[in-house]
């Protein structure tokens, strides 16, 4: 269903009131802001009305359309801390875990180094006596250079 035209003349006033007035407002401060700096001849007195354009003319508008983006951030901020308590008990439970098997491998490490260095203990006597086929004149050495 298409809404029906508004009148001619409300038309009218409101492009006056929500275009030209704002347009014709800003020239104006503008202007202003023109007249007053070329009057002006110090030049702290022109940093000051360059301060307060920036501030009306560019901080202004930019706050305005950043402050959906603001809020934006500020909703995942809140939803990261809601998904942080969440998962943080699963994390937890998954640390403790993970470190009691890095114990477990660690016991079964050293039981098994323990059983090796016994096992070479016993087998040292029979390992010196296979030194017998090692090469140990000069002349194997020259040779191998």
């Amino acid at each position: 269903m298409l809404t029906p035209e508004p009148p001619p003349q409300t038309h009218r006033r409101e492009t006056l009131l929500h275009i030209i007035l704002p347009v014709l407002g800003g020239g104006l401060l503008i202007l202003i802001a023109v007249v007053i700096a070329l009057v002006l001849q110090r030049r702290v007195q022109v940093q000051i009305l360059a301060d307060v354009l920036t501030t009306l003319l560019i901080l202004c508008p930019l706050l305005i359309c950043l402050f959906p983006l603001y809020l934006i951030f500020v909703v995942l901020a809140v939803g990261m801390g809601k998904i942080h308590g969440g998962t943080a008990p699963r994390l937890e439970s998954l640390r403790n875990f993970t470190q009691s098997l890095r114990e477990r491998v660690s016991r079964w490490m050293n039981a098994i180094n323990k059983n090796l260095i016994n096992v070479l203990a016993k087998l040292e006597p029979y390992l010196q006596k296979l030194d017998i086929f090692e090469k140990h004149s000069s002349r194997g050495k020259e040779h191998d250079q």
